[in-house]
This record gives C-alpha cells, structure tokens and sequence, in this order.
C-alpha cells in the first residue's frame, strides 16, 4: 500500500469514528443505560457459563477416576480399558462424550450422559438468559420512543429504531432466541425437553414429598416440587424348580430405579444457573438399616412465574436376591440385598444457597443436611 492510500484510508477511519461518536452523543442517555445493562447481563451469563463448564469438566473427569478404581477393584479389566480411554480423550481435547446403547461398561454410558446433559442445560440456560436481556431491552427501546414520540426530533426516533434493528440482526440474540425455543438438545439415545409433559411415564409412581417444619410460608407459595419414580425389574433374573416333594422359586439380579423431578416456579422465578440436587437412601433386605448409597445433580434454566421445568435423573441401581421354597413340611423364604429406601431433592440457586428442599419418606426429615450431595 502506498503512502498516500494509507493517509487516505487512517483519515477514513477517524472521520467514521467521529461520525460514530457523534450518533452516539446525540442518542437519548436513557438508551445507553439500556445498552449497557443489556451488555453487563450477557457478560455475566457469560462469565458464569464458563465458571460452570469448567467445575463439570473437573467433576467428570474426577469421576471417570473414581470409575477407573471401582473397576480395577473389581477386577474388570475390560471394562477398565474402556473408563482409562475416555479419561485420556476427555484430558486431551477436552470435546464432550457421545454416548450410545453399545457405550461399555453401562456406568461409563451413565456417566457420560449425565455430563453430556450438564453441559447442554448449562448452554441452553446461557441462550435463554441472552434472550431474555435482549427482550427486556427492546421493550425498554419501545417504552422510550413512545415517551419521546411527541417531543423529541424526529432523527432521534430513527436512531432509537435503528438500535432496534441493530439487535434484531445481532447473530449472537438469533442464536439464543432459536436455542431457547429449541429446548436442551441432547443428542444422544435419552431426551430431555425444555418443558416435559405434566402426565407421568408409564410405571411411574409419584412420591408423596415431606417438608421441614421450619420452612416458612414465603418458600412454601413460591416453588414445588414433584418426584416420579420408575422401578425397572427388567435385570432380574428368575429361576424355578420343582420336585415331587418340594417346589422353589428365586429371583436374583439388579433393580433400578430412575427419577423425574419437575420444579415449578409458583410465585417467584427459579434464576439460571440453579441446580437440583438428588440424594439416594437404599435400605438392607436382611435387617432393615438403611445407608445414604449417592447423590446426582443437574443444572436447571430459568423458570419464569407459573412455569415447569422437568429433569430426568439416572437414579441408583441396587443387587437384590430373594427365594421361596415350598416343602411339604412347610414353606421359607429368604431375602438378601437392598432396595431403595428414599430420596431428598433439593434446589439451590446459583450461589448455592436453598431455595425449597423435600424428602421422602417422612422419617428422612432427620437427614436433611443444609450442604446436600456433600455428606
């Protein structure tokens, strides 16, 4: 480039900044203030994507460690090739899971699904944040020029429309606004929906939730929530035999029960960025004790006023056996193993404080602890 093109072009580039500036003196400071609240509420949805994507990447990969143990402990070498092959995968670029149906062993499948939809609800709670703000700044634009039609020049409505217009081409607002009306995609072999259906999934039983008696009144009209609980006996395996003087049957293998819990936002909102935890109590067949087994969490997006929001938990998965015999002195029965025994949800915002905790059964309420999934 010669000397003079380069004078020419560094002289355009001040006059167009002057021009900018002088646009930017001219607009109403009401519209700046907009903008600039409309700017600090992207960055900080921003900022706390990133704050949540990086604590679930050291979760996953700390808990594909802990797989790694429990394999190695058990002695299934198979099944520990595959966990140590995604852990250096994962440390290496870092790019999410794809799990399928064929994904081996059934805890790895589990345990990259959950991470999968971590990551997708905290993206989906990110787009529907940005939507948000945009919306609440275009309407603040409407409520300014309808205030200003009477009085103000008539160059100062085109430069509040043509704000407007400036937004509504913006890439970044179109891809929040088509991501948040598209729901959490989760593309793999389960789905998680924006807003799930309110009936409940065949087999389901809704459990009859418990409160604390020091919850006050403001809590209990501001959220809900509802858990549905799906026993899978599938795994068991069933075996019978019979002979002239006696006849027994047994039943042997792994329960699993799975989870819908659905937050509503009664009277106020549920803010971005919250979680809900669950926590799994399993009870002895044999003696009747029960033991805290684990806990799982998800991120939730924003809920607004009268709005639902479901998720979809893995649950636990515990080995029962039981037989009966039948002799014609008599008849016995014998039981070993666990089963699940309860459940505490609780929904913390995204600081981590409570905002509503339930429990189930009744006689949980003495396990309820203000630091849920960190016993």
């Amino acid at each position: 480039m010669t000397r003079p093109a380069l004078l020419g072009g560094l002289v355009f580039a001040v006059l167009l900044a002057l021009g900018v500036a002088a646009v930017e003196d001219t607009l109403p400071p009401e519209v700046r203030t907009y903008r600039n609240d409309y700017e600090a509420t992207v960055r900080a949805a921003d900022d706390n994507l990133q704050r949540i994507q990086r604590g679930l990447e050291l979760t996953y990969t700390d808990k594909l460690r802990q797989l790694m143990y429990a394999m190695q402990y058990a002695g299934r070498l198979r099944d520990l090739l595959n966990i140590y092959d995604e852990y250096v995968r994962f440390q290496t670029k870092r790019a999410l899971p794809t799990p399928t149906p064929a994904m081996e062993p059934p805890e790895l499948r589990l345990l990259a699904e959950e991470h999968v939809k971590a990551v997708r609800t905290a993206e989906y709670s990110n787009h529907v944040a940005v939507a948000r703000a945009a919306a609440v700044y275009l309407q603040n634009l409407a409520m300014l020029r309808r205030t200003l039609a009477e009085r103000a020049e008539p160059d100062v409505l085109l430069q509040i429309d043509a704000e407007r217009d400036r937004l509504l081409t913006n890439a970044r607002i179109r891809t929040a606004v088509v991501s948040a009306a598209a729901g959490i995609v989760i593309p793999t072999n389960f789905v998680v929906a924006a807003d799930s259906p309110d009936s409940p999934a065949e087999g389901e039983r809704v459990l009859r939730l418990y409160r604390l008696g020091t919850e006050d009144a403001a809590t209990l009209m501001a959220y809900s929530i509802e858990v549905g609980m799906v026993e899978d006996t599938s795994r068991l395996r069933q075996v019978k035999t019979e002979t002239t003087r006696s006849r027994s049957e047994s039943r042997s293998g792994t329960v699993v029960y799975r989870f819908r819990v659905t937050i509503t936002a009664r009277n106020a909102e549920v803010p971005a960025g919250s979680r809900v935890i669950a926590e799994y109590f399993a009870r002895s067949l044999t003696d009747g004790s029960k033991r805290y087994h684990s806990s799982e969490q998800t991120l939730v997006p924003w809920i607004g006023r009268g709005e639902s929001h479901t998720v979809e938990f893995n649950g636990i998965s515990l080995y029962r056996s039981e037989s009966q015999t039948v002799q014609s002195r008599g008849s016995g029965r014998s039981f070993s193993g666990e089963e699940f025994h309860g459940i505490i949800v609780s929904l913390l915002d995204p600081e981590g404080r409570i905002m509503l905790q339930r429990f189930y059964p009744q006689s949980l309420s003495k396990d309820v602890i203000a630091t849920p999934g960190m016993r």
